[in-house]
């Protein structure tokens, strides 16, 4: 397969940016929903992509080959996350329910480190030949392993109801403009468990859906706010 054929982010989709993109730092981001359906992203930063393509997640040689290839952070054509996931039907407000992570590049602070996984670990530079390999076994894994971790915490239906509650509290003060920051730590709690939207229980994928929804209006309240 020529794997550039993918690549959501072509001459349909591509957008002129309105500043210079060389040497910016990017990423790569994942999305994965219950369907075990993967997007991969790679991104320049909060405006612009420079790949984006959908497989399954457990298509060990096609994801390796996205990640090597995205790995060299080269690109010629850029997009936005949007525009280039309606290209295939896939709505924004689809794509907030999938769960995300992040591989953000090291920095010179962190000698040794190639790449930052945001649930945790990293690969390392002594490993860079085998980073696609290990991220590929990654992504055919997560969705087994995140629905294990659903099934600790949901403790046999116990924490729908705590759920429930959290939005609730997060729905009773909405209108306060600095109510993001009063409950802050119950934001943070919350915003750990985003593996959430990959239970198998639809009623906590839907609550927690709208938990996420809820913190996402009140943080840009508050912001609005402090500006």
């Amino acid at each position: 397969m020529e794997i550039e054929s993918l690549n959501l982010v072509n001459q349909d989709t591509a957008v002129l940016p309105n500043y210079e993109l060389d040497g910016r730092v990017n990423s790569i981001i994942t999305y994965l929903n219950i369907r075990n359906e993967l997007l991969i992203i790679g991104w320049i930063d909060n405006n612009y992509i420079y790949w984006a393509s959908k497989t399954k997640a457990d298509d060990r040689e096609t994801n390796e080959q996205i990640f090597n290839r995205l790995a060299d952070g080269v690109f010629e054509t850029a997009s936005q996350t949007k525009k280039a996931f309606e290209s295939i039907g896939i709505s924004y407000e689809e794509l907030n329910r999938f769960y995300k992570e992040r591989f953000d590049r090291g920095n010179e602070r962190e000698p040794g480190k190639v790449w930052k996984i945001s649930s945790g670990g990293c690969y390392k530079e002594a490993d860079i030949q085998r980073h696609g390999r290990l991220f590929a076994y990654h992504m055919e894994g997560m969705l087994k392993h995140l629905q294990r971790k659903c099934r600790a915490r949901e403790a046999n239906g116990a924490y729908f109801k705590v759920l429930e509650q959290s939005l609730k509290i997060l729905q009773k003060e909405k209108q306060d403009a600095c109510y993001y920051e009063k409950e802050y730590e119950l934001i943070q709690i919350l915003e750990g468990e985003s593996y959430l939207l990959l239970s198998k229980d639809e009623r906590v994928r839907n609550t927690y859906f709208q938990i996420k929804e809820e913190i996402y209006s009140l943080y840009c309240k508050y912001m609005s706010f402090i500006k």
